[in-house]
């Protein structure tokens, strides 16, 4: 079911609204969708949350993404689990494409371009694709 409840669904806008508003993702809120997860008591959802946060930490420290970033791809992939989170990141990646040609094409330049709205709107996307039946038999 596409609009099914699950703690992305429900704090992913919230982050994206942060990140618009703010230029920032607070701990608090991703603190906050931390939670459900761990009271699940899944260690793969610890593992996986360690495991991006480690593989996009670099990512930071080149100032390619921001800290909140980072942290949020972390609570994806812990949620999703490897394969789906794989799918997620690169809809987020092309949803983000045309807005990111838009700037460059029309000689604007910006810095900083938040990025948790591309991840809702990747999210939404891999939500809707897997729940299609021909293109689930194609690529799921």
């Amino acid at each position: 079911m596409f609009l099914q409840l699950s703690p992305l669904a429900l704090f992913l806008p919230l982050f994206s609204i942060a990140d618009l508003k703010e230029r920032r993702i607070p701990n608090r809120l991703l603190l906050l969708a931390l939670l459900p997860g761990m009271a699940a008591q899944n260690p793969h959802f610890l593992l996986r949350l360690c495991l991006s946060a480690l593989l996009f930490y670099p990512w930071f420290r080149l100032h390619l993404i921001g800290a909140g970033d980072v942290k949020l791809l972390g609570l994806c992939c812990a949620y999703l689990g490897l394969s789906a989170f794989l799918g997620f990141f690169f809809l987020s990646l092309l949803a983000a494409t045309l807005p990111a040609l838009w700037l460059l094409l029309s000689g604007r330049r910006c810095e900083q371009l938040p990025l948790a709205p591309f991840f809702f709107a990747g999210f939404a996307l891999l939500k809707l694709l897997s729940e299609t039946p021909l293109l689930h038999t194609l690529f799921f």
